[in-house]
C-alpha cells in the first residue's frame, strides 16, 4: 500500500459499451450523492409547503374573494408548483439519475417516462412563472385603481414590460430546454437564456415587492397626515412586510 494513500480520495474505473474505461473519484461520487439528496430535500419542502398553502388559501379566503382572478391564478399558481417539485422529487428516483448513466452520459436505457416527467417539469415552471407574472399585475392593476390616469397608465405599462421580460425569457429557456432533454444534449450557447430568465424574474419579484411596500408605506404617511398616529393593523403589515419581502428576492436569486 502506497505511504500516502488516502481511501477516501480513491477512484473506481467504469466501462462503457465500447469496452473504453473512465475513472470516477470518491469525491465525485460524494459530490453526487450530496446533490442528490439536497435538491430533493428542497423540492420535497416546497412541494409540502405548496399544498398546505393551497389549503390555508382555499379555507381561508372569503367566499365574494373567491371568484376573484387573482384567488384562481394563485391557488393554480400553487397547483402547478405542486406538479413542478413532484416532477423534480420523480427524477431523483428516474434512471436519469443511475450512477453508470449519470457518470458516463449513455443515455441508452433512459425510459419514456423519464423523458415525459423531465419535460413536464420544465413546462411546469414555466406556466408558473407566467400565472406568477399575471397575478402580480392584476395586484399591480387594484394598487393603482387610486391614482390620476397618466401616472396610472405609465406605472401600468411599465409594470407590464416588467412582466413581460421574464416571460419571454422563460418560454425561450422552456423551449430550449425540452429539446435538450429530448435530444440528450446540453444547453450549450443557450446557457445565457437560463441566466437572463433567472435575472429578469429576480428583478420582476423585487420590483412589485416594492413597489406594493411603497404603497402600504404612503397609505401609512397619509393616515398620519390624517391625524391617526397610532400604531396599527397597518403598520404591523408594513414591518412584516419589509421584512418578508426579502425572501422572495432571496430565493429567486439562489433558485
Amino acid at each position: 500500500m502506497a505511504p500516502h494513500f488516502d481511501p477516501f480520495q480513491q477512484s473506481v474505473t467504469f466501462l462503457r459499451s465500447d469496452g473504453t474505461s473512465f475513472p470516477i473519484s470518491m469525491a465525485d461520487f460524494n459530490k453526487f450523492m450530496l446533490y442528490a439528496v439536497r435538491t430533493s430535500i428542497a423540492a420535497a419542502s416546497q412541494l409540502g409547503a405548496s399544498v398546505v398553502m393551497a389549503v390555508l388559501l382555499a379555507l381561508l379566503t372569503a367566499p365574494d374573494k373567491r371568484r376573484s382572478i387573482v384567488f384562481y391564478l394563485n391557488i393554480t399558481t400553487l397547483l402547478v408548483n405542486v406538479c413542478r417539485t413532484l416532477s423534480t422529487t420523480i427524477f431523483f428516483t428516474s434512471s436519469w439519475v443511475e450512477i453508470y448513466t449519470y457518470f458516463s452520459g449513455d443515455y441508452s436505457r433512459i425510459t419514456t417516462g423519464a423523458y415525459a416527467n423531465s419535460v413536464m417539469g420544465t413546462i411546469a415552471t414555466g406556466i408558473m412563472v407566467i400565472l406568477i407574472e399575471l397575478s402580480l399585475l392584476i395586484q399591480t392593476h387594484v394598487l393603482c385603481s387610486t391614482l390620476r390616469d397618466l401616472y396610472r397608465n405609465i406605472l401600468l405599462a411599465w409594470s407590464c414590460l416588467v412582466a413581460a421580460v421574464p416571460i419571454a425569457f422563460r418560454i425561450a429557456f422552456m423551449v430550449a430546454n425540452v429539446k435538450a432533454i429530448m435530444t440528450q444534449s446540453s444547453l450549450g450557447k443557450n446557457v445565457w437564456i437560463q441566466s437572463s430568465s433567472n435575472i429578469s424574474i429576480t428583478v420582476s419579484i423585487c420590483y412589485f415587492s416594492l413597489l406594493f411596500l411603497a404603497k402600504l408605506g404612503y397609505a401609512i404617511y397619509t393616515r398620519r397626515l390624517l391625524g391617526m398616529k397610532g400604531f396599527g393593523v397597518m403598520q404591523i403589515i408594513f414591518i412584516m412586510a419589509c421584512q418578508t419581502m426579502i425572501l422572495p428576492g432571496t430565493f429567486t436569486k439562489t433558485s
